[in-house]
């Protein structure tokens, strides 16, 4: 009885100790970097308060040799235009990458696309895939929307713990050869800790290089 009483404590202790160790990996990783910055998709803050934060993901030209002189030659188009496989790869890397360098945590992201847009539910689908793949969520249609997202008509809001931002920078970022332009992101207390929900508005424009966007081309 009494072996049974301190083996319980021991397991509780243990439990406790994921949390602490979890944030000293995500310090390692803010503070030294385990792989090359340089070499991973990067989300821009545009600005930021107590209640929510503004990302921009980069326009690509090409998933081959990107060109940023080429941005503003670029065709934007309300249907579809698929990724290359290229594309499918690089965010595939950065999922792996991602789900390898925080997997004590297990984020989880789930998303949402408003119901009305077959473009932005086929780009949900094909998000949710890839997350799927990696055992880091998929599409979930049952989510409900935040208040926050009443006056958005085309755009995309990200819903996080504030604690979870340099997780959801990192996994939103990994999503750049599908997705580009400004992603509104919400702090929000209640939601489950490493939990993560995106939500599309609207229909979003294509690139050639099938890059969506919910910002405005026209």
């Amino acid at each position: 009885m009494r072996d049974a009483y301190i083996e319980n404590n021991k397991m509780k202790r243990q439990a406790w100790l994921i949390l602490p160790v979890a944030l000293i990996i995500i310090g390692v990783i803010v503070l030294f970097g385990d792989r090359d910055e340089e070499n991973l998709p990067q989300a821009k803050i545009i600005n930021s308060s107590p209640q929510s934060m503004l990302l921009e993901l980069p326009v690509i030209t090409s998933v081959e040799t990107p060109d940023e002189s080429a941005i503003q030659n670029l065709n934007w188009q309300a249907q579809e235009v698929s990724p290359p496989e290229k594309a499918r790869q690089q965010v595939l890397q950065s999922l792996k990458e991602f789900s390898a360098d925080f997997k004590l945590l297990r984020p989880q992201l789930e998303i949402w696309a408003k119901p009305g847009s077959t473009t932005n539910q086929k780009l949900a689908r094909r998000m949710g895939q890839v997350l799927a793949q990696n055992n880091l969520g998929g599409v979930n249609q049952n989510l409900s929307p935040p208040d926050a997202a009443k006056m958005i008509d085309r755009g995309v809001l990200l819903v996080t713990a504030k604690d979870n931002i340099l997780l959801a920078k990192r996994l939103i970022a990994a999503f750049n050869p599908y997705l580009s332009g400004r992603v509104k992101v919400f702090y929000d207390h209640q939601i489950t800790p490493q939990s993560m929900q995106l939500y599309f508005f609207g229909s979003p424009y294509f690139s050639d290089v099938g890059q969506a966007t919910f910002d405005n081309q026209f």
